[in-house]
């Protein structure tokens, strides 16, 4: 769902929001779906190697990272990581807030902290939330 959030307001973001003087609209779109890579790659990998955690605990043994077989029938043992990183996201203030970045990359210009790309627990959108005007 976030991909999609994302990439619905990057390509507004390109089309309304910002001046582009010549750009035409498949130039636009191209600026739009590039930036929505660039931000949205790191995020997704990162959530899919926290997968790779909840898998390797349920389905492995203890020796390779996962319950003994007498843990795994206690509940707690069975839930699901419930990371702020990850169920807090607002990926549309987010992406509005990094858009000028997350574009000037894409364009050719400075790259990206990955801090800035709401990749992980170590994002530095913990915290900020966006102001819906």
């Amino acid at each position: 769902m976030e991909d999609g959030v994302v990439l619905a307001t990057y390509l507004s973001l390109s089309h309304f929001a910002l001046e582009h003087g010549t750009l035409s609209t498949p130039e636009k779109t191209t600026i739009a779906v590039k930036a929505w890579q660039r931000m949205r790659y790191e995020r997704v990998k990162a959530a899919q190697k926290r997968g790779e955690v909840v898998m390797a605990k349920w389905h492995q043994k203890g020796d390779k990272g996962g319950l003994e077989a007498k843990e795994m029938g206690k509940p707690k043992n069975m839930e699901l990581p419930r990371e702020e990183w990850l169920l807090e996201h607002d990926a549309e203030g987010w992406a509005r807030e990094v858009w000028d970045e997350a574009r000037e990359e894409v364009c050719g210009g400075n790259s990206m902290k990955r801090e800035r790309m709401a990749a992980g627990p170590e994002s530095e959108e913990r915290g900020v939330k966006w102001k819906r005007a």
